[in-house]
């Protein structure tokens, strides 16, 4: 739920006016279903293990990005250790 939705249902609380709660009320059923809709559309993608899995059984060649990776994060420790106080 937004700030906003919960501000509301406090204002209507506050004033305890029906017609004012019931709209608090259902405004904020509107943005749970609005969040459980958007919960089940993340379900539907693929967890991060799934993609690294899937992404491994390509051969990248000479462009892996892991080995890139692995090469920057390397240097970049190696710069760190140099450029460290001792």
């Amino acid at each position: 739920m937004t700030p906003t939705v919960i501000q509301r249902l406090r204002e209507a609380l506050a004033t305890r006016g029906k017609p004012r709660m019931e709209a608090a009320i259902a405004a904020v059923e509107q943005e749970l279903a609005a969040k459980d809709a958007e919960i089940a559309e993340l379900r539907k993608r693929p967890t991060l293990d799934e993609a690294h899995a899937e992404f491994g059984r390509f051969s990248w060649g000479p462009f892996d990005p892991h080995r890139t990776l692995a090469s920057l994060y390397a240097q970049c420790s190696e710069k760190a250790r140099a450029e460290a106080p001792k």
